[in-house]
C-alpha cells in the first residue's frame, strides 16, 4: 500500500520538499525505475525528476560543508537531522 502510493505520487518540487521527504522520494523512483515495468516515457520522467531532487538536495548539503551559513530551515532537514549533522561535522 505504501510503495503504491509513492508510486503515484505527482512529480515532487525539489523546492518544496524537505531533505529527507527528497530522499524518501529519490528511493521510491529508484525502485519504480528498477522494477521494469514502466514505459520509456515513463522512466524518463522519472530520471529527470530524481534528477532534479539529487541535485537539489546535493547543493544543501555541499553548502554547509563549505560553512556557508546555511539555517535549518533552509537546509531542509528536520531539527533532528539539523543536530546530528552539526555533530557530525564538529568531529
Amino acid at each position: 500500500m505504501k510503495k503504491a502510493a509513492a508510486e503515484k505520487a505527482a512529480p515532487a518540487q525539489p523546492e518544496t520538499l524537505g531533505f529527507e521527504d527528497a530522499l524518501k522520494r529519490l528511493t521510491a523512483i529508484v525502485e519504480r525505475l528498477e522494477s521494469g515495468e514502466l514505459s520509456l516515457e515513463q522512466s524518463l520522467s522519472l530520471f529527470e525528476e530524481g534528477t532534479r531532487l539529487s541535485r537539489t538536495s546535493l547543493a544543501v548539503v555541499k553548502r554547509m560543508l563549505k560553512g556557508e551559513t546555511v539555517t535549518q530551515e533552509t537546509s531542509g532537514l528536520t531539527k533532528r537531522e539539523w543536530v546530528e549533522f552539526q555533530a557530525a561535522i564538529a568531529e
